[in-house]
C-alpha cells in the first residue's frame, strides 16, 4: 500500500465514521425520548460503546470493501474505466475534489490531536499544581467497612481550602483531593462515603472515559452533545453513589451520603431528584444482568446494521469524493 493509498483509507475510515456518529447520535436522541429505566452501570457502559461504535464498523466496512467476493453482495454493480466486475475501494485521490476531500480529512485528524495533546497537557498541569497545593492526609473510616477501602490505602490528598468540595485528579493514576473545609464540615461517615464515591471514580477510570466521550463526539451537534454528555455523567455519579452505599458498611446510609459534594460540573438533575433515584435503585432492585444482556444484543444488531449500511452506501460514497 502506498502512502497516498494509505491516505485515501484513512480520510475513508474519518469520513464513514464521523457519518456514522451522526447517525448514532440521532437514533439516540429519539431513543432517549422514551426513558428506558437502566441501571447507572449498565447505563454508563451502553453510553460508552456508542460513543466508539461507529468508529469500530466504519473499520469493519473498510475491511468488507477490501473483500470483494463479499462486498458484491452489498454493493450495487459499477464500472471504473474498463474495470466492470466485483473489486476494491477505487479512490485515486487525483481529481480537484478527492485531494480536497483527503486534505479536510487528515486536516481534520490533526486538529483532534493537537486539541487532545493541549488537553493532556492542561490535565497534568493541573494535577501538578494541585499536589504542590495538599498534603497527604490519613482517610476517615468506618470501622466495620471493608474491602475498597484496602485499596484505598487510607490516604488522600488534602487541599487547603475552605471551600467544601471533593474530586479526583489525573487520567492514569487518578488522585483523590479533599478541600480542609469539607473534611471539617463532615461527620467520619459522611466523609467516608465520599471518599468511597471518589474512589470509584478512580478504579473506573472515569476522568479517561470522559475525555474520550468527549471527543469522540466532538463534531455533534451540541445540543445532542451535551445532552449526551449529561447523560453520561448522571450515570457516573449514580454508579458512584450506589458504589460507596454499597460499601460503606451498616454505619452509613443514603441521608449521610453529601450529593452536593458528590458530583461533577455539568451533571443535570437537582440532587432531590438523584437522591429520590438512589431510592427506588436501593429499595427496588433490578434485573441487572437481563439489562446487560438486552442492551448489548441490542448494540451487536445495530453495529451490524451501521457496517452494513457503511458498505452499501460508504462504497460508492467514497469513490465519489474521493476520486
Amino acid at each position: 500500500m502506498t502512502d497516498t493509498s494509505f491516505l485515501a483509507h484513512l480520510a475513508s475510515w474519518l469520513l464513514l465514521s464521523l457519518l456514522l456518529s451522526w447517525c448514532v447520535a440521532g437514533c439516540w436522541r429519539v431513543a432517549n425520548t422514551q426513558r428506558v429505566p437502566f441501571s447507572p452501570d449498565v447505563q454508563v457502559k451502553l453510553l460508552f460503546t456508542l460513543v466508539w461504535l461507529p468508529f469500530a464498523c466504519a473499520a469493519f466496512s473498510l475491511i468488507i470493501n477490501e473483500l470483494p467476493p463479499i462486498s458484491r453482495y452489498l454493493v450495487g454493480e459499477h464500472c471504473h474505466e474498463s474495470h466492470c466486475g466485483p473489486h476494491d475501494l477505487y479512490i485515486p485521490t487525483s481529481s480537484t475534489l478527492g485531494a480536497g476531500v483527503l486534505a479536510f480529512a487528515i486536516g481534520l485528524l490533526c486538529v483532534t490531536i493537537v486539541m487532545m495533546a493541549r488537553q493532556l497537557y492542561l490535565n497534568k498541569r493541573f494535577h501538578q499544581l494541585l499536589q504542590l497545593a495538599s498534603a497527604r492526609s490519613p482517610a476517615n473510616s468506618c470501622k466495620s467497612a471493608s474491602g475498597p477501602q484496602a485499596d484505598m490505602k487510607q490516604f488522600y490528598q488534602r487541599v487547603d481550602s475552605q471551600v467544601p468540595s471533593a474530586w479526583c485528579a489525573g487520567l492514569l493514576r487518578p488522585q483523590i483531593y479533599v478541600s480542609q473545609g469539607l473534611v471539617e464540615k463532615l461527620t467520619d461517615n459522611q466523609l467516608n462515603l465520599v471518599l468511597l464515591h471518589e474512589f470509584n471514580h478512580v478504579r473506573q477510570l472515569d476522568n479517561i472515559k470522559l475525555m474520550c466521550v468527549r471527543y469522540f463526539m466532538i463534531l455533534w451537534p451540541k445540543r445532542w452533545r451535551t445532552a449526551y454528555r449529561h447523560a453520561f455523567i448522571n450515570g457516573l455519579e449514580l454508579r458512584s453513589d450506589m458504589f460507596a452505599l454499597h460499601n460503606a458498611g451498616h454505619c452509613a446510609s443514603l441521608d449521610d451520603l453529601p450529593l452536593c459534594v458528590c458530583q461533577q460540573a455539568g451533571e443535570q438533575g437537582a440532587s432531590s431528584e438523584r437522591r429520590e433515584r438512589l431510592n427506588r435503585l436501593l429499595t427496588q432492585p433490578q434485573n441487572t444482568l437481563m439489562q446487560y444482556a438486552v442492551s448489548y444484543i441490542s448494540v451487536f444488531v445495530f453495529g451490524m446494521i451501521l457496517t452494513l449500511i457503511a458498505v452499501a452506501v460508504g462504497h460508492p460514497l467514497m469513490e465519489f469524493l474521493l476520486q
